[in-house]
């Protein structure tokens, strides 16, 4: 990726909170208010703090008025932005987390909640290829090896493209492989004590992250956020 361009970013939320109401008026416009009443509520949460995040980002990362992000809204969890660095953006949800990811070149992002009594359920429910199976059991930690994969392969379905694939490399980690020459193909992972994410795109080796918070996403919004000072 050209090092003038902005580095993807990936930020992760607790979808669970509640939103002002005069947040919604001011930043969510009424045809999405009306398409989020027709969710349940916890993928009515994640739609519209997604929605704010994203609006959020360009008094984050470029001030006003050298830039003005436009959301090409289609109601999905796969989005084109306009009028800003990012051009691609990935939505995902687990449980209460929230996951946004914003890129210039196609990104897609998935996060699944953990939980240590689901691994050999899971194994038992989901059919992977005996190179995986194999891989997931010689792991260190085969709970986590899991979760990667799992995470991995609904970011390729995801992606939609038969020419990259999944495979274990020569130091018996998890990657991909594309066919396209001029676009490196890459997997990486981000995880904490209750999720895991997998983000996969070209070039994300130099990937950004960020744990927000209701209290930032909201004071961003309303110009008001300052950073905490860090001793």
């Amino acid at each position: 990726m050209n090092s003038l361009l902005p580095p993807p970013i990936v930020y992760v939320a607790d979808a669970s909170e509640d939103i002002p109401d005069h947040i919604l008026q001011e930043h969510i416009s009424s045809e999405s208010r009306r398409y989020a009443l027709s969710l349940l509520e916890k993928e009515k949460k994640q739609f519209l703090w997604s929605r704010l995040i994203l609006k959020s980002v360009v008094p984050q990362l470029q001030p006003p008025p050298t830039k003005t992000l436009i959301l090409n809204e289609d109601f999905s969890n796969s989005l084109r932005l306009t009028g800003g660095f990012y051009k691609y953006c990935s939505i995902d949800g687990s449980g209460k987390f929230l996951a946004v990811a914003l890129s210039v070149l196609p990104i897609n992002i998935s996060i699944t909640k953990l939980n240590e009594n689901r691994l050999l359920h899971d194994l038992e429910e989901i059919r992977f290829p005996p190179l995986f199976l194999n891989w997931i059991e010689r792991q260190p930690n085969p709970q986590l090896a899991f979760y990667q994969l799992w995470t991995a392969q609904i970011c390729l379905y995801r992606r939609n493209d038969p020419t990259i694939r999944l495979i274990i490399n020569d130091e018996d980690a998890l990657t991909v492989v594309g066919s396209t020459a001029s676009l490196h193909e890459t997997l990486t992972f981000w995880q904490s004590a209750d999720w895991l994410i997998a983000v996969q795109g070209p070039a994300l080796n130099s990937l950004m992250t960020e744990i927000r918070t209701k209290e930032k996403t909201i004071g961003l919004l309303e110009g008001n956020y300052v950073e905490p000072n860090v001793d």
